[in-house]
């Protein structure tokens, strides 16, 4: 097999952020003379302006390509999104996103949302999903691979160990995380067809589509069966009280996961006031909460809670584990969790998960 052209490696890696890419240079082969497609989706009428640019209507008209969609080349699409032991990408994909070249040419203008700020962010999150989620082949994978997965295309940890989180979902009769199946996605937007779905499912696939949603549902992402959903915070300073508080409202009810990615937190929350009366009013009872942070902070923050509890912090958390009425101790209900990602300039060579 020939050497995949920079073209060819540019739609691939368009493929996974849900965006194009535009034509830079006009003898430019674009992805790949046998899988280019251009983005356009109906039919349009072209016509030579004054300065002899194409246009559409009184627009100037640029080219935008993509690879065939997974209705048209189900094959080439799986090919090119990786499975068990493969990589699609020879870098991991925040080092994709920081090539010179790629950051020049690619387009992540979403019309779905109101505003474009942090698009990059939302871009680089929902494709590390795809590619995590893509760990254990179309069985799907285990939360904790996925999520190892996950922290590695983000650029947080070195390698892609399975990172387990220390709680039981109850919700599903004791389904513990290592339990917990995150299926095999689809490109961002890009739906499998539904044959597909339907299909492969009596085999024993797990398949399900990944979503960017648009800016009134209040998150970024989430999975069709409601399994993991998320939102980004592409923040320069840490993310403040009230913030954090308007992620916890617009939790979906049906989301078991819910992942929050930004650039930096405060070291603790809720300093000032009991998180009881909010956690109430909006149904977090039994949600969990937990950060990932890297040895180095780990330390400094386990040493500056331990200080602080002298002085009764107080700590988010959901519903202390209780005794029944003979004084055994009963593991608490657990619906739902929530993980908050922190990506900077470090990279550790392993995670932590404390919590929030």
């Amino acid at each position: 097999m020939k050497k995949r052209s920079e073209e060819f490696e540019l739609g691939q890696f368009a493929l996974f952020l849900c965006t194009t890419f535009k034509l830079a240079e006009k003898h430019a082969n674009l992805i790949d003379s046998h899988f280019a497609r251009l983005d356009d989706r109906d039919p349009i009428d072209l016509t030579i302006g004054s300065d002899n640019n194409l246009c559409v209507g009184n627009v100037a008209w640029e080219a935008r390509c993509v690879f065939p969609s997974p209705d048209d080349d189900m094959l080439l699409c799986l090919s090119l999104t990786g499975g068990p032991g493969f990589q699609p990408l020879k870098k991991p994909l925040h080092k994709m996103m920081e090539t010179p070249a790629n950051r020049q040419r690619m387009y992540y203008t979403n019309v779905n949302v109101k505003t474009n700020d942090g698009m990059a962010l939302e871009a680089l999150v929902s494709a590390a999903m795809v590619l995590a989620s893509h760990k254990g082949g179309v069985g799907g994978v285990a939360f904790p691979a996925f999520l190892g997965a996950l922290l590695f295309q983000l650029g947080v940890t070195r390698t892609d160990e399975p990172t387990a989180l220390p709680v039981v979902l109850n919700k599903k009769s004791g389904t513990g995380t290592a339990n917990i199946i995150v299926p095999f996605l689809s490109a961002p937007n890009v739906e499998w067809p539904l044959w597909l779905l339907e299909d492969w499912q009596s085999l024993g696939a797990r398949l399900d589509n990944l979503h960017r949603t648009v800016n009134e549902t209040r998150i970024d992402f989430r999975i069709g069966s409601g399994v993991i959903s998320g939102e980004c915070k592409d923040y320069s300073d840490a993310l403040k009280i009230d913030v954090i508080k308007g992620i916890l409202e617009r939790i979906p009810d049906d989301s078991s996961i819910h992942i929050v990615v930004t650039n930096k937190l405060q070291d603790s929350y809720f300093n000032a006031e009991d998180p009881s009366d909010f956690i109430t009013q909006n149904c977090l009872e039994y949600t969990e909460f937990y950060r990932v942070l890297g040895p180095q902070r780990f330390g400094k923050l386990f040493d500056l809670r331990n200080h602080q509890k002298k002085k009764t912090k107080r700590q988010v958390h959901a519903v202390e584990e209780s005794n029944d009425e003979s004084g055994n101790s009963v593991r608490r209900r657990v619906d739902r969790i929530v993980i908050f990602i922190e990506i900077g300039d470090e990279v550790w060579e392993r995670a932590f998960l404390i919590p929030l």
